[in-house]
């Protein structure tokens, strides 16, 4: 395990190479970190009870042009408190979770994105892969899905107290 606090940026390309199942970087405490160019491969015999590669707890992240393929575990999974932004990144597989999702120009292949709050998603495609928008009822964050494509997937919203928008949004083979 690694632990991130403070601000921190890394410009250079990484990748992130798990040895362990039960490896993952940790950032916490009120942190932002910004990362580019990242890979991300989950190795063989990863127990189904993790949840996620990188974990935040009230702290922010973001992401450009991060390449994912995980089965077990979320790529970037948040526990409360977080914000996530990813840009200009591919996932395979597993999608990020979090309190606050923002993606930009994104591909997820058969994985969701999700999370507790609020999502924007915008200028994204989804391959057999929807998104549910189900803030808690005392929550009054707003969601915006824009200008996205969607394969073989679709929208689920139940929204109380907040304002999910759609606009230009794209469906193909989906059949409810």
């Amino acid at each position: 395990d690694r632990d991130v606090t403070g601000v921190q940026t890394c410009a250079l390309p990484i990748s992130i190479s798990f040895t362990t199942p039960d490896s993952e970087v940790d950032v916490t405490n009120g942190s932002a970190i910004t990362i580019r160019d990242i890979q991300l491969e989950e190795p063989a015999g990863v127990p189904a009870d993790g949840v996620g590669w990188i974990v935040l707890i009230n702290s922010t992240i973001v992401v450009d042009r991060m390449q994912s393929d995980t089965k077990t575990m979320s790529p970037i999974f948040g526990r409360g408190g977080d914000t996530i932004t990813i840009r200009r990144s591919s996932f395979t597989g597993l999608a990020p979770f979090g309190t606050r999702l923002i993606a930009d120009n994104c591909v997820f292949h058969s994985g969701s994105p999700g999370a507790t709050a609020s999502i924007d998603l915008t200028n994204s495609v989804l391959i057999s892969a929807g998104i549910g928008i189900n803030p808690p009822s005392t929550a009054s964050f707003n969601s915006k899905i824009f200008n996205n494509t969607f394969f073989g997937g679709g929208v689920s919203c139940t929204v109380t107290g907040a304002v999910a928008q759609f606009t230009n949004n794209i469906f193909y083979n989906y059949t409810s």
